[in-house]
């Protein structure tokens, strides 16, 4: 369940830096980057981002089921390490794909314009 939330609260904060991202690939295509090594930027960006919120995600649900199970049901407590290790590979890769096809548009964007109508 946190890491449905890290996904939905993360594709809300790519979805805002779009106008930011547009003068970025503006800039970019200036000074000589061809869509393709934007591109390979972009899924680096996206895999770190995604791979630091799942592991926060993942700390975040483990400590707050260790202490709801351990202290509150006081039952024995069991993780299962193979789970989690799918998850974090998994919700990295979902958010990468997720937000590069948001920004792809982006890439093929007239620099000249999108400097024109930035300021």
């Amino acid at each position: 369940m946190t890491l449905l939330s890290g996904v939905i609260v993360l594709a809300g904060i790519l979805n805002v830096s779009k106008k930011d991202k547009l003068y970025e690939v503006a800039i970019l295509k200036i000074l000589g980057a061809s869509p393709k090594k934007i591109i390979i930027l972009w899924l680096q960006e996206y895999l770190i981002i995604g791979l630091m919120a799942s592991c926060i995600s993942i700390l975040v649900g483990i400590s707050v089921s260790l202490i709801i199970v351990t202290y509150i049901f006081q039952i024995e407590y069991y993780i299962n390490y193979n789970n989690l290790i799918i998850l974090s590979l998994i919700v990295p890769f979902l958010i990468t794909i997720v937000s590069f096809l948001k920004m792809l548009k982006l890439i093929y964007s007239k620099p000249l314009d999108v400097l024109r109508a930035y300021y």
